[in-house]
């Protein structure tokens, strides 16, 4: 509309009814108008942002790009600029990804500055950072709360979480706006169903029992959709985004539906492919055993506190592999491994860290008592020696026999591992001196 007296248009007459949100700026980027459709979006009101720099709403790491666009407006003159995709701050502190246009003002406006126009962030967007997110290796929980948030963009809008077993319940990731803990461990609760079932559920929250249906009501809820995620392992977890809209879907929300579970779904598989390749690291490939590697980890874990060692080596185990070949030898290691590993206790690990060398790292749980620790670590070995000492069946008709000599340590207080392993070895070579097939126990004076 034209002002007879200026000659001028009022641009919160001219933009106000726009589909998208537009900020109007002067040339340094001062805000002068906002239409209602940015307000809802941004957050910010029209008199909150009214003469305020729009670089103040900007998020950090995108403030220089924004301020040489400034700096060279002169030169778009009469050109649009864009689509580019910025961040900005939302007045609680979060960050939202919005695409823009850029135009100068028309004349009509009567003075120079910038015309904004932004689109508001969609799944899609939101769903990049959850995917960069799983891409650059940050923790389950970081991607899985990316995935969750994005589900509050076009054309969704909603709450969301994820819920992960935990339990005989879940732990919700993301939004989860019911606090009675007792909900996610209530199994006649639909998203236990979802878990049971693997069915898909568009719900009002009038379906749900009081009085949770009230209580989601009085956080400005109407509905709710729950979808599995079913990876490789089976159900997985459940999605589930609170709507403060019917809960009928469109073709388009399904398949964004579909896009933010599938993105889930690759959020649990990533990490469940990066723990079988940091487990992988710390294995020993032909027993089964922990590694050296896997010997540090556990060695690291258990820090200062009580341990016992046993460093085992097999007595007799060359000739095997000179008389039988090393196809028996591989099997007879793998054997002896499976022994090692019945005959300890839960609470123990077993590492191979030679050929036929093999270290037990005993966490004492507590246990004080050097005569405690030392009885341990004795029956332990004594078990050892007895169980390698049996014959070795292969294919039911080849019998190996070969033995263990055994070295055990006790940690001393304030001794390092390492030392500790080491007076181990010490004992070993003791036991094989005395004749092998037998155990010694280092000094603990």
């Amino acid at each position: 509309m034209r002002d007879s007296t200026t000659d001028r248009v009022d641009p919160g007459i001219l933009i106000d009814t726009l589909p998208l949100g537009v900020i109007v700026t002067d040339l340094i980027g001062t805000v002068v108008h906002a239409n209602r459709r940015a307000e809802e979006f941004t957050g910010y009101s029209l008199e909150e942002a009214r003469g305020r720099s729009m670089l103040d709403f900007i998020a950090p790491d995108d403030l220089e790009y924004v301020i040489a666009v400034l700096g060279e407006g002169h030169r778009y003159q009469g050109v649009i600029i864009g689509p580019s995709r910025i961040r900005y701050r939302t007045p609680d502190g979060e960050t939202r990804w919005t695409e823009y246009w850029a135009h100068s003002c028309p004349p009509e406006f009567g003075f120079e500055g910038y015309v904004l126009t932004l689109s508001t962030e969609s799944v899609g967007d939101n769903l990049s950072q959850a995917v960069h997110d799983i891409a650059v290796g940050e923790p389950l929980e970081v991607c899985l709360a990316s995935v969750a948030r994005a589900v509050r963009a076009f054309p969704l809008v909603a709450d969301g979480a994820i819920l992960v077993p935990d339990g005989d319940g879940f732990q919700a990731i993301g939004t989860w706006p019911l606090f009675d803990p007792t909900l996610l461990r209530d199994i006649s609760q639909p998203w236990h169903e979802a878990a049971r079932t693997g069915e898909p559920l568009d719900l009002s929250v009038a379906d749900l029992a009081e009085p949770h249906a009230s209580h989601a009501r009085a956080a400005g809820f109407h509905s709710l959709w729950i979808r599995p995620i079913v990876t490789d392992s089976g159900i997985t977890a459940v999605f589930v985004a609170w709507r403060r809209e019917g809960h009928h879907t469109s073709a388009n929300q399904e398949r964004q539906l579909g896009d933010t579970v599938g993105v889930a779904r690759l959020a649990f598989m990533h990490d469940a492919h990066r723990r079988q390749l940091q487990r992988a690291a710390m294995i020993d490939a032909l027993t089964g055993a922990g590694n050296r590697t896997g010997l540090q980890q556990r060695l690291d874990e258990l820090g200062d506190g009580p341990l016992s060692v046993l460093f085992i080596d097999l007595d007799g185990f060359k000739t095997v592999n000179d008389t039988h070949g090393h196809d028996v030898g591989d099997r007879v290691l793998t054997a002896a491994t499976d022994r090692i590993t019945a005959v300890v206790r839960a609470r123990d690990a077993v590492f191979r860290i030679g050929g036929d060398e093999f270290l037990v790292v005993c966490d004492t749980d507590g246990d004080s008592a050097d005569a405690a620790e030392r009885r341990d670590v004795e029956r332990i070995a004594d078990r050892i020696v007895s169980a390698l000492g049996q014959p070795f069946r292969i294919d039911d008709e080849l019998a190996v026999q070969i033995g263990a000599s055994v070295g055990a340590a006790n940690r001393r207080p304030d001794e390092p591992a390492e030392s500790a392993i080491q007076r181990s070895d010490r004992a070993l070579l003791e036991a094989k001196r005395s004749g092998k097939a037998q155990w010694r126990l280092a000094d603990h004076a």
